[in-house]
């Protein structure tokens, strides 16, 4: 092989290089998330509480401790929800389970999200309580009851702040949808009767008291991120 020919022969391969890596490039951007999706997945992993709000006694301890709200959320690789964005949700009141959940996260534009969620089944968990994110991959897709009729909508209205409706789906338990507000140190929610002609609301204010879990943008495959929290927002 002549000279020419070599280099010749050298410059198609190196093209050929450059068009797959484009090509994969292309590919990797495509599946990459919004920075809006990636902002409300970092505005919920965490864990977060009303212990702040509750009434106590002169020692401390809680007057109604089933009023205790507590969520713990994480964010959560499946491979069979790929490339959907998916985070873990367990709501306890008053320290009894009440959802353990798997919601995905749908961008459907403009700043809208589409979250949908699938119940945990117990037999999941028989052999403790919630599991740190690393022990999620046995989880499978036979491990989860979809709740059909329960989508929830999200908005993004500013970099760091989010509002959306969440309908209770799980019948006979707290039979009330709830409107959120998801900033960076709070979520709060208004939880209004279903099926009822009283005027009650249930206002309940949930500090994130820690976020004890890895970046959620490392579980989305985000490589380039910006905490939307920085600078005390």
């Amino acid at each position: 092989m002549t000279l020419g020919m070599t280099l010749l022969l050298h410059i198609v391969l190196l093209s050929l290089w450059i068009c797959f890596r484009s090509a994969q490039s292309v590919a990797e951007d495509l599946n990459a998330p919004s920075e809006a999706l990636a902002n409300l997945v970092y505005l919920l992993n965490g864990q977060f509480t009303n212990l702040a709000t509750l009434a106590k006694d002169e020692y401390g301890r809680l007057v109604r401790p089933d009023y205790l709200v507590e969520w713990d959320i994480q964010s959560v690789a499946l491979n069979f929800f790929d490339p959907v964005t998916t985070i873990y949700l367990e709501e306890n009141i008053g320290k009894k389970p009440l959802y353990r959940q798997i919601i995905t996260i749908r961008d459907i534009g403009n700043g809208l999200f589409l979250l949908h969620p699938y119940n945990i089944k117990d037999e999941f968990f028989s052999h403790g309580e919630a599991q740190p994110q690393r022990e999620f991959s046995s989880l499978k897709m036979e491990d989860l009851s979809e709740l059909t009729e329960c989508d929830t909508f999200v908005q993004q209205i500013d970099t760091a702040l989010y509002m959306g409706f969440w309908p209770t789906c799980n019948p006979g338990q707290h039979d009330f949808d709830v409107s959120l507000t998801l900033s960076c140190h709070m979520a709060a929610y208004i939880g209004y009767p279903r099926n009822t002609t009283k005027s009650e609301r249930e206002v309940v204010p949930m500090r994130k008291i820690t976020t004890p879990y890895p970046p959620p943008y490392t579980v989305m495959g985000s490589d380039l991120y910006t905490n939307p929290c920085e600078g005390g927002s």
